[in-house]
């Protein structure tokens, strides 16, 4: 999104879904593992950072795990498209 904004997994200026489907067209024979992080909120790096105060975070999760699993599933439903 805009700089030093976090956002989920496609909702941000990315492109993930057409970058997702480009790797996908790349391997037809093969399979394509993806591994996930689940950084969505704060975690400890965050703030070691360069500009670290300035991050902003444009959707709220109640929990890290809340915040993973929302992040999953947007991956999951660009993947499947």
């Amino acid at each position: 999104d805009a700089p030093g904004s976090i956002v989920p997994p496609g909702k941000g200026k990315a492109g993930l879904a057409e970058i997702l489907k480009r790797l996908d067209k790349d391997r037809p024979e093969g399979t394509v593992i993806l591994t996930m992080e689940p950084h969505l909120t704060d975690f400890t790096g965050l703030a070691s950072l360069a500009n670290a105060g300035a991050i902003t975070h444009k959707y709220r999760f109640d929990t890290p795990y809340e915040a993973f699993e929302y992040a999953f599933f947007e991956v999951l439903k660009m993947v499947k498209d």
